[in-house]
């Protein structure tokens, strides 16, 4: 009886506990291609004047860190966005838009050069009700997203995969996110 009762201590004590938001709850580790990625950040996407919470975001890498050249440059990498409202696709893509153009301030040429692959994820965008995630899964292959649970083409450029991990750090719009993502 004792033996089990050390085991099931044991295993209550080295459970991986979820880190939550708004009630939303994320696990500390994913697993993304059989390797292990721990939850670097998890933080609020608030917009316009009035600071509305539009999605809860976590990133997971596989190791942690504040430093934004290891957040944006090592692969894999997987950020999950779980709405807190409803959004349009119009939005969404307008959104997604001006944080390329934030990361790209001054670079236009090199913002043109991206802007087939920015267009094809920009397809991939539609109505998002309260509840619903994009999941975002950055590898060697590419971008892999996943929207409501739908599995969208792969898009194999490392450049736009660089570039829209860098719309979170690069430029943000919400300054907020960019230092919780980075475990601040």
């Amino acid at each position: 009886m004792k033996i089990l009762l050390i085991i099931l201590i044991s295993l209550t004590f080295t459970h991986s506990f979820a880190a939550e938001k708004l009630g939303i709850k994320f696990p500390d580790v994913e697993t993304v291609n059989g390797t292990k990625l721990v939850l670097n950040g998890l933080g609020i996407r608030k917009a316009t004047w009035i600071r509305l919470k539009v999605y809860i975001a976590a990133l997971y890498l596989q190791k942690k860190s504040q430093n934004i050249n290891d957040i944006i440059n090592p692969l894999p990498r997987k950020l999950v966005m779980h709405f807190v409202m409803d959004l349009s696709a119009k939005k969404l893509i307008k959104g997604w838009n001006e944080g390329f153009t934030n990361v790209f301030k001054g670079q236009e040429a090199e913002l043109k050069k991206l802007r087939p692959a920015i267009d094809k994820f920009n397809s991939y965008m539609q109505d998002i009700e309260k509840g619903q995630k994009i999941v975002l899964i950055f590898d060697k292959k590419g971008l892999q997203t996943r929207v409501n649970g739908k599995e969208k083409p792969l898009i194999a450029d490392p450049e736009f995969t660089k570039a829209l991990i860098s719309v979170w750090f690069v430029n943000p719009k919400d300054e907020n996110l960019r230092d919780k993502l980075q475990g601040k």
